[in-house]
């Protein structure tokens, strides 16, 4: 073979070899993720979904790439993020919270979005129904009874206990659904509840001061994007106040909470794993059900409970799939 030959056949094997380089890139989608939770999440949270939808034969790099956009806690910024990323023209974003799917539902109604723990999605306005959601939304939600697990919980830990304080925050869109779904599940075992609202991580502080005022004996820490960011020091103040902290979110508890019991967010997961494949293969969210996770986990910090001079029934203690001591 002369130079000439030598040249021109290495020129066409770099242009083949920067075509293949091409399509693989378009091959590559984009998947959309939009949290208001903390960023030292980032790392645990999309390594353990990229490990899900690997087993589903999408490798990261090669098939899809993530595009994530976290927040903080903040709520404001998530209106602009969510035009950012669906800008971008994803295959499928990924969220969690009231806020954030709301950010997105008025975004776009064609990108694809699954969604984490909420509630009760039908009220929110997010799917048409569980069965047949009928837009661009679908998910994983937190089954409404939770709620009333953790009041049962209370009544079995506390049985002296009347009146419970709910932490709020008033902007959040969930809140109102919020109060309606506690007061249903406090009424139900004859509780007093009591609203201690904080529209920014510096009124916690008189949030709980409005609950020892209220001359409530525990209270109850929903998860909504503020908090959860903010969970040691809820934790710390719960002690301080001497008010038992009970939570359907697991860091509260770890956090320096006294109780939680919930929904394992590494299920709800591998659920949104699951149906972001299922999108990824050309299904429509309009037809994939809202999924409803039946595993339940119960968290105790004997620390917390010893220094609030907490007597844990054995009834309990023997049903926790995590005691901190």
């Amino acid at each position: 073979m002369n130079r000439r030959d030598l040249l021109l056949a290495s020129g066409a094997l770099g242009a083949l070899a920067a075509a293949r380089a091409g399509a693989q890139a378009q091959k590559r989608r984009i998947i959309g993720w939009l949290f208001a939770a903390r960023k030292e999440m980032q790392t645990t949270v999309l390594s353990d979904f990229s490990a899900d939808l690997a087993r589903l034969g999408h490798v990261e790099g090669r098939d899809y790439v993530i595009e994530g956009r976290w927040t903080g806690g903040a709520v404001e910024p998530l209106p602009a993020l969510a035009r950012e990323l669906v800008a971008l023209e994803p295959a499928v974003i990924i969220t969690a919270g009231s806020a954030a799917i709301s950010a997105l539902q008025k975004a776009s109604s064609t990108v694809p979005v699954v969604f984490a723990s909420v509630v009760d999605p039908i009220a929110l306005g997010f799917v048409a129904s569980l069965a047949r959601p009928g837009g661009n939304i679908t998910g994983v939600m937190l089954r409404t009874e939770l709620n009333g697990k953790v009041f049962e919980l209370i009544r079995e830990t506390l049985p002296g206990i009347r009146r419970v304080a709910l932490l709020l925050h008033p902007s959040d869109p969930v809140t109102g659904r919020t109060v309606t779904d506690f007061r249903k599940a406090a009424n139900a075992l004859q509780f007093d509840l009591l609203e201690a609202p904080a529209a920014r991580i510096e009124d916690i502080d008189n949030a709980f001061a409005v609950a020892v005022k209220g001359k409530c004996g525990a209270m109850f820490v929903p998860q909504l994007s503020l908090f959860l960011n903010h969970t040691a020091r809820i934790g710390a103040l719960s002690v301080q106040a001497r008010l038992p902290l009970f939570s359907t979110w697991p860091s509260f508890t770890t956090g320096g909470g006294f109780l939680s019991y919930y929904t394992p967010f590494r299920d709800v997961l591998a659920r949104c794993a699951a149906l972001a494949n299922k999108i990824l293969r050309g299904a429509s969210p309009a037809d994939l059900p809202v999924e409803q996770p039946d595993r339940y986990a119960l968290v105790i910090n004997m620390k917390t409970a010893k220094a609030l001079g907490i007597k844990v029934p054995e009834s309990v203690l023997i049903r926790a799939d995590e005691v901190i001591r």
